[in-house]
C-alpha cells in the first residue's frame, strides 16, 4: 500500500500541462495560424485565377475527361473479356458433361456379379432350363440378362 500511496502522490500533479498539450492556450499560436491560413488561401485563389486566364484549367479538365473515358473503355473491355472467359468456361463444362460417366464401384461389382451368374448358369444348368428361363423372361418383358 505504501508504494501505491507514494505513486499517487507523485502522479497527482501530472496533467495535460505537464505533457505540453495545453501550451497553445495562450492565444499567440491561434493568431499566427489564422494569418498563415488566410495567406495560403489568398495565394491558392490567385494561382487558380492565373491558371484559368491562361487556359490551363480547361486543359486540365479536358485531360481529366479523357482519362475518365479511357478508364471507362478499359472497364468495358475487362468486362467483355470476363464474359468471354465465362462463356468459354461454360462451353468447357458442357464438353466435360458430355463425356461418358465413369461407373462407380458398385456398378462394377454388379456387372461382375451378373457375368459370374451367367457363367455358373451356363456351366451347371441344362440347355432346356436355360431356354425355358429365357422364354419366360421374354414373355414377362424382363431383360434377358441375369
Amino acid at each position: 500500500k505504501q508504494w501505491y500511496q507514494r505513486r499517487v502522490a507523485i502522479t497527482a500533479g501530472i496533467d495535460a500541462y505537464y505533457y505540453g498539450y495545453l501550451d497553445d492556450d495562450d492565444g499567440i499560436l491561434v493568431k499566427l495560424e489564422a494569418e498563415a491560413e488566410a495567406k495560403a488561401r489568398k495565394m491558392a485563389i490567385e494561382e487558380w485565377n492565373l491558371k484559368k486566364e491562361t487556359g490551363e484549367i480547361d486543359k486540365m479538365l479536358e485531360e481529366d475527361e479523357r482519362l475518365e473515358r479511357e478508364e471507362e473503355q478499359k472497364r468495358k473491355e475487362e468486362k467483355r473479356k470476363r464474359m468471354e472467359s465465362d462463356n468459354e468456361k461454360e462451353a468447357e463444362m458442357e464438353v466435360e458433361d458430355s463425356t461418358p460417366d465413369i461407373p462407380s464401384q458398385q456398378d462394377v461389382e454388379l456387372e461382375l456379379l451378373r457375368k459370374k451368374k451367367m457363367e455358373l448358369l451356363q456351366k451347371y444348368a441344362s440347355e432346356d432350363l436355360q431356354r425355358s428361363s429365357q422364354n419366360a423372361k421374354a414373355l414377362l418383358g424382363l431383360s434377358l440378362n441375369i
